[in-house]
């Protein structure tokens, strides 16, 4: 396919914006459901979009072995939790706070790739990751008054880290949108215990944000799969963090949040650290 980069530009900040939309609705849903059920519905409701379209237009890999399956598996696992976090964080502080805490996510994959793959880990890589931690300190604040959400954003980051690792360890590629459906499916399967409880006590008014939420998170997904067909991953990924700015309006638009001047801070100083990881691996 031909590279089109303006395009594919515009695919990659549609999906980022398109994020925080099922974000704010499971912030909304989490006064009356529980992060279980949230985290469930997000992938049940998702794997509605993305199976059928994968089974239409994705091809399966020519070997399926032990191995693929271990890899999609983990990758399913980690996705979950970030995902468990992700929304348990929402519950209890600003849409903005969790999303730049969750971007610290890259700086965990390059330490666990140095700790777990053994990839070499350079002094500009270990202070350029030093320098956003710094940043996810300035927007967690740690101290007595800290609230376990953001702990729980980090605790996010740090499984969507661990997801980035095994997708580097894994041996073989799948088609993204192949993976996206197995994630989403296995995933709500996994969740299904923990929700089942709620499952018959979700409400007719909660259940289409329910669908809006699982299907935006899909759309979001599938629009970066297009972006990546259309243009490089070098040329997208700094891209991803337009998913702060749709995070701060709609956290303000609909809840009143606004982030404080450390807040704004350390999210400035996370965006930067994960800018010069970019541009350091791809030198």
């Amino acid at each position: 396919m031909r590279d089109r980069p303006l395009a594919g530009a515009a695919l990659m900040v549609a999906g980022m914006l398109t994020f925080p939309i099922g974000d704010a609705i499971a912030k909304y849903l989490s006064a009356d459901y529980s992060i279980f059920l949230l985290a469930w519905a997000r992938l049940a409701f998702g794997a509605l979009i993305a199976v059928p379209l994968a089974i239409v237009v994705a091809k399966l890999p020519p070997k399926i072995d032990a191995r693929l399956i271990i890899e999609q598996t983990l990758r399913t696992i980690l996705a979950v939790l970030a995902i468990v976090f992700f929304i348990a964080a929402l519950a209890r502080i600003p849409l903005a706070d969790v999303v730049g805490a969750y971007l610290t996510a890259p700086l965990f994959a390059a330490l666990l790739a140095a700790l777990i793959l053994g990839e070499r880990i350079t002094y500009r890589i270990l202070a350029i990751t030093l320098f956003g931690f710094i940043g996810a300190i300035l927007i967690i604040r740690p101290g007595a008054s800290m609230d376990i959400g953001s702990l729980y954003a980090l605790a996010a980051g740090a499984s969507f880290g661990g997801f980035l690792v095994v997708t580097r360890w894994a041996i073989r590629d799948v088609q993204p949108l192949l993976s996206v459906a197995f994630q989403t499916g296995l995933g709500a399967l996994l969740l299904l215990p923990f929700a089942a409880p709620e499952i018959g006590g979700i409400s007719g008014a909660a259940l289409p944000w329910m669908l809006l939420m699982g299907l935006g998170s899909a759309t979001a997904n599938i629009l970066i799969i297009a972006a990546l067909r259309l243009a490089s991953a070098s040329l997208l990924a700094p891209l991803a963090y337009a998913e702060i700015i749709g995070a701060t309006v709609l956290g303000y638009a609909v809840f009143g949040d606004i982030p404080t001047t450390l807040t704004w801070l350390g999210m400035a100083i996370v965006v930067a650290s994960g800018l010069m990881l970019i541009t350091h691996r791809a030198a």
